[in-house]
């Protein structure tokens, strides 16, 4: 009959947490034994259980092996949580591009406001004849002619500024 050790004295085999090890017992990745060497099921509660140092080994590194995933195909813990970090990791870097400004090739966000820039410039030089405009309508049509045609103007101005931006949209540098 091989030696059967307890849960407490295979977690001092290995330094680490006895707790750890019966953790690893009760979901079935380690497999418990009683004291005559028949396998325990991992739900049996109340009953003593003890390892077989050599299998409990091989079953420990197998179950902690990061390349290695488990009965329902999903990644063991380590794995999980290095592909974790490594999400954030990259979600922070990405974050940190964008306060920079690098996701955007910046010369090409320049060129877009210079564009603006001078659209908006030319519709602000038509304002000058404006006064002329609404002198007439304020002379033929009163303070209600005047009130519409300022209304339209501004609608007027607003939707050419709106054709402007649409014109000369931001490029991505990729």
């Amino acid at each position: 009959m091989e030696t059967l050790v307890s849960p407490g004295e295979f977690a001092a085999m290995l330094g680490v947490a006895e707790m750890t090890v019966r953790e690893a017992i009760r979901v079935g990745r380690l497999v418990a034994y009683d004291r005559d060497g028949s396998p325990v099921p991992a739900s049996a509660k109340g009953r003593v259980k003890f390892l077989k140092p050599d299998e409990a080994k091989r079953q420990w590194k197998e179950g902690r092996s990061s390349d290695r995933a488990d009965e329902e195909g999903s990644p063991t813990l380590i794995e999980a949580r290095r592909r974790k970090l490594d999400v954030e990791t990259r979600s922070r870097e990405l974050v940190l591009q964008v306060r920079r400004g690098a996701l955007v090739e910046r010369a090409s966000v320049s060129l877009a406001f210079q564009t603006a820039g001078r659209n908006i410039a030319r519709e602000m030089e038509s304002w000058e004849f404006f006064a002329e405009e609404a002198h007439a309508v304020a002379i033929t049509g009163g303070v209600p002619a005047l009130t519409a045609w300022f209304r339209a103007k501004a609608r007027e101005m607003c939707n050419n500024l709106a054709d402007f931006f649409e014109a000369c949209p931001i490029k991505d540098d990729e």
